[in-house]
């Protein structure tokens, strides 16, 4: 249960938007060799291409472009640091590297800080990872179907006889990289991803799409695995405080 009321669709674009900022590393991430294609596809091959299970910390760099309505709304920088399963610091920089905003993410505490103002927004999750898990998703009720130039895997929720969809992830047919993600709540799509460049198959460059508003985001400079302190997870604080749901009403997106 949220202790504020937020909005899911808001939540699901803060934790994308919390995954993929870094702070840039000085050793790119290690190439992986490619998981192969086998003869058969089945959704346990598919699921292989998004489990990052094999992720324990993560540093990166990342440029991020807003468009709503059409228009453009700025185009902003920001570090990131993430320890799996559920912990992550992301900072957005203006003009001479000063923090406009930092984001916090520490098992099920979500914190929104603005440096300018001295405010802080809190709010707690029920959510347990940021990213994929390979078990989660072998354990789901899932779907698999074929279209013309990709593969698409459904995952359902199931209460009694009754199946929902909760994502689609969307696969290139000819080499099974993973292209696109949908995410639903209450049978209504919520978010729209268009991936068009990984590594590891990590996203590091993609569109991300909820009503009329659009997120371009790109991320550099990647490193894994190296040991993350616990200083980048601190609680946050300020001298003003509010529900994070004030903070979500404010940027008009829901």
């Amino acid at each position: 249960m949220y202790t504020d009321k937020i909005p899911l669709k808001i939540l699901t674009i803060l934790t994308f938007f919390l995954l993929l900022y870094a702070c840039a590393p000085k050793e790119a991430i290690q190439p992986e060799r490619p998981l192969p294609i086998p003869e058969k596809i089945t959704p346990e091959v598919l699921i292989e291409r998004v489990d990052f299970s094999y992720i324990k910390t993560l540093r990166a760099a990342l440029r991020v472009k807003i468009q709503q309505g059409g228009k453009a709304k700025g185009t902003f920088s920001g570090v990131l640091f993430y320890s799996h399963p559920d912990r992550l610091d992301a900072r957005f920089f203006g003009p001479l590297r000063l923090t406009i905003m930092e984001i916090l993410f520490n098992r099920g505490l979500l914190q929104v800080f603005i440096p300018s103002r001295d405010l802080l927004y809190s709010g707690t999750i029920a959510l347990n990872r940021l990213l994929p898990d390979h078990d989660t998703l072998e354990r789901s009720v899932k779907v698999m179907k074929e279209s013309d130039n990709a593969w698409l895997l459904y995952i359902l929720d199931q209460n009694g006889t009754e199946r929902r969809v909760q994502a689609v992830y969307r696969f290139n047919k000819t080499d099974l990289s993973w292209n696109g993600l949908e995410l639903y709540a209450d049978g209504k799509r919520q978010v729209r991803m268009e991936i068009f460049k990984t590594e590891n198959r990590l996203p590091t460059e993609m569109d991300i799409y909820i009503n009329n508003t659009s997120f371009y985001l790109q991320l550099k400079d990647i490193t894994l695995n190296r040991d993350l302190g616990d200083d980048y997870f601190l609680p946050l604080d300020a001298s003003e405080r509010y529900p994070l749901s004030l903070f979500l009403r404010n940027l008009e997106l829901d």
